[in-house]
């Protein structure tokens, strides 16, 4: 294979073979610099057998590694758990590299097992999700490096409170939101399919929920670089399931729901009124027992003076519009963004246009909710 000028391929002393991208006993720097020309050159992602080619190499190495090298197996491994986060292999070498590696991983007398089972979990993602995009940043490779495979990520939560999710090279969207899910006590994995993870970047109009396949160090991997303050939060952004009630649910649950629902309330956003646009008397008494408990919440004992006690209240922003789940989509005209909702039943349909810079969230909210509509009638049916 003819290599262009400047790819890099080092050698291994005790294995003989020209291996692109092997991290070698060298200082630090060209350790990520090979990692990072591997993944980023044109060559592993254009050619399909030159990734099989790497994996084969890699493969040789893991296996009766004779390199005078006392760690030269170790960092082998190292190598691979990172490039099974990226790419694949072929149809033909597919059975041959989950073997080796199932294999080493199922051996606990093998120091290597760890690593090989990291290594099966990031192959196994790569082909659910596609693999990574991005380059590794120098943190990363280095960390992997010196066997350090997960990263402490902070994710915010509606209210202010943080937890801490490890993350790993393969972590995705999905395994987040699972994570943070159980700790609500959220089980059910249709259920789960209602909360999304939002990256805020500082000084950006709108923001998008990122996909369930996307990579978690992908998105801040780019941003560190770009030197971008950012933040990750996780939020309900579905309501089709009713409230837990029944066995009454954890404290936090009750908590992230109560602080993302109370701003939208008190903005006047989560209230319809009849077609006569007059609120009912059960809505009146509603919101002044809502008033009161907000106003509990808050610590305070003594009793709101009136012009106070508009805090407490909704604003009069206040929509009476209903329609059907309509079927949305996004056209582009000119820079110009629309949303295109069709409303209506099988019989009689209409098409309505708004131009709005949010119409890909507004489309995107659209399809959650009938995704969601459509996982219900399908567990309706079956339990049926």
């Amino acid at each position: 294979m003819d290599w262009a000028e400047g790819d890099l391929v080092w050698f291994d002393p005790g294995m003989g073979h020209p291996i692109p991208g092997e991290i070698q006993e060298v200082h630090r720097a060209a350790q990520v610099i090979v990692v990072q020309a591997l993944i980023k050159g044109k060559h592993c992602h254009k050619y399909l057998a030159l990734r099989d080619e790497v994996y084969c190499q890699l493969m040789k190495q893991t296996t009766a590694n004779r390199s005078p090298c006392p760690d030269s197996s170790q960092r082998a491994w190292r190598l691979l758990s990172i490039l099974a986060a990226y790419f694949g292999c072929s149809d033909a070498l597919r059975p041959y590299l989950m073997e080796h590696l199932t294999s080493a991983a199922s051996d606990r007398r093998r120091s290597c097992h760890g690593t090989a089972a990291v290594c099966l979990t990031n192959l196994r993602k790569t082909a659910r999700c596609g693999g990574r995009k991005n380059v590794p940043s120098v943190e990363e490779v280095t960390a992997v490096s010196a066997g350090r495979s997960a990263r402490r990520q902070i994710y915010r939560l509606p209210g202010g409170a943080e937890r801490v999710v490890n993350t790993r090279c393969s972590t995705v969207v999905a395994d987040v939101i699972a994570e943070l899910c159980a700790l609500l006590g959220v089980e059910s994995e249709a259920e789960q399919q209602e909360f999304s993870l939002y990256c805020i970047v500082q000084g950006d109009a709108f923001t998008m929920p990122l996909a369930a396949d996307e990579y978690i160090l992908d998105v801040t991997t780019e941003l560190l670089k770009s030197g971008q303050p950012f933040y990750l939060i996780f939020c309900r952004s579905v309501w089709h399931f009713a409230l837990k009630r029944e066995p009454a649910p954890m404290p936090l649950y009750v908590e992230v729901l109560f602080n993302q629902v109370a701003p939208d309330y008190l903005e006047g956003l989560l209230l319809e009124l009849p077609g006569n646009g007059v609120p009912v008397p059960e809505m009146v008494r509603d919101m002044a027992r809502i008033a009161a408990l907000l106003h509990r919440a808050a610590d305070l004992s003594h009793v709101p003076a009136m012009k106070k006690s508009n805090s407490c209240c909704p604003g009069w922003r206040w929509v009476s519009v209903r329609s059907d789940l309509p079927s949305g989509w996004v056209r582009s005209e000119d820079g110009a963004l629309f949303l295109d909702m069709k409303v209506g039943n099988l019989m009689q349909q209409r098409v309505i246009r708004v131009q709005t810079e949010q119409a890909h969230e507004i489309s995107r909210l659209v399809r959650q909710y009938i995704t969601m509509a459509q996982i219900s009638q399908r567990d309706k049916r079956e339990l049926n």
